[in-house]
């Protein structure tokens, strides 16, 4: 019998799931002060994404919806509706379907805080 070195152990769920996602920075953009629209794009080459999620520096925003453009024409809405602050970050937002190839994605949001100055928001993809 051989003994395996203690990093080896594996968890319960590690064993059912051996690579966890992967999350990914796919683009990052500066807010404006009063209800705006704003994208990132992203490109093929950066893969197929299961999931995104959202992180606030800066100020913080008021995000109302965010709009993935996927590149095989279709769309979807993820009415996110949350105050998000300096530091924060949105929940996973699921993408519908397997694993999809990713154009851009908008967002609409608001800010209040002017003192604070602007905030950036950035975009991540999960694997």
């Amino acid at each position: 019998l051989v003994s395996l070195p203690a990093f080896w152990a594996c968890t319960p769920a590690e064993e059912s799931a051996p690579f966890p996602p992967r999350w990914e920075r796919l683009g990052s953009r500066k807010v404006n002060f009063r209800l705006d629209r704003d994208e990132i794009p992203v490109t093929a080459r950066e893969g197929v994404f299961s999931g995104l999620k959202l992180k606030v520096t800066g100020s913080p925003i008021n995000l109302h919806r965010v709009i993935v453009h996927y590149r095989n024409g279709q769309k979807q809405t993820l009415n996110v509706r949350m105050n998000i602050p300096r530091g924060g970050e949105t929940r996973v937002l699921d993408l519908k379907g397997n694993k999809r190839v990713i154009q851009k994605v908008v967002f609409y949001y608001d800010t209040k805080n002017l003192a604070a100055g602007r905030g950036t928001i950035h975009l991540w993809g999960k694997r």
